[in-house]
């Protein structure tokens, strides 16, 4: 499928605006018909080049009520901030394989911490349902908003959602939607195995996303700076954490 594509961005070695520019011509008029649009995260401030993943004591993060039988609050927390330590782990690893140019580990390195970031993306909305609506989960013992996904219905926010966002304050920027689609993108992309893209002078984040992989609609080409994509999810979990 479409395997001149494939010849053409296996030649690209950097992403800069020619680059993109071409590439996105060569996927309307030569097979696609979607709309493409490219996607470049910036947080508002200019990476440092240091790759960290802040660290926060789970006496810090938000703690959902306990459920009788089913699950200790203090252990949500606590698993957010061991995962937190973990992802540190993973992004050092994903450098390294960067700075040695082993495309493959660093690819599914990389991955693998996405995944990761989503994870503690979607535990942190949880707990934020949860101790909004503690006496519902309590008795019924059904969560109801379980990740990120949840706070929409139809592409809206549904009046859960809106309250959950108006606590947390955290769609202040696209951050929670790009890693979401990262995350999609990497699971589910068809044509991802083949975008043998990555930065030429500091680690980067690539990928082509299509809803349900429908590539004659809406498709998102993901451009980020790794820098920027840890500066917003940084961003992002500070708005869990208590004074």
């Amino acid at each position: 499928m479409c395997d001149n594509i494939y010849i053409f961005i296996r030649q690209l070695n950097i992403l800069n605006q020619r680059d993109t520019f071409l590439l996105r011509l060569t996927l309307r008029d030569g097979y696609f018909m979607g709309t493409i649009v490219e996607k470049n995260y910036y947080s508002g401030k200019d990476s440092d080049g240091l790759f960290i993943v802040e660290q926060h004591q789970f006496s810090k993060i938000i703690q959902p009520p306990s459920i009788p039988e089913l699950i200790n609050g203090t252990r949500v927390s606590l698993a957010v901030s061991s995962r937190l330590g973990y992802l540190q782990r993973q992004v050092d690893t994903v450098v390294s394989h960067y700075e040695s140019k082993n495309i493959d580990c660093y690819r599914f390195e990389l991955e693998s911490a996405l995944i990761s970031m989503k994870r503690i993306m979607d535990d942190l909305i949880m707990a934020a349902y949860c101790i909004l609506d503690s006496d519902n989960v309590v008795e019924s013992k059904y969560v109801k908003v379980d990740g990120y996904g949840s706070l929409f219905k139809s592409g809206k926010l549904t009046t859960m959602g809106t309250r959950i966002v108006n606590s947390h304050n955290f769609l202040n920027d696209d951050f929670a939607e790009t890693l979401n689609e990262l995350v999609n993108s990497f699971k589910h992309s068809y044509v991802l195995s083949d975008l043998l893209l990555w930065g030429a002078d500091f680690p980067t984040v690539v990928s082509v996303y299509a809803h349900r992989n429908n590539y004659g609609k809406d498709i998102s080409f993901h451009n980020h700076s790794l820098g920027q994509i840890l500066l917003g999810f940084n961003n992002f979990v500070s708005k869990f954490i208590q004074d």
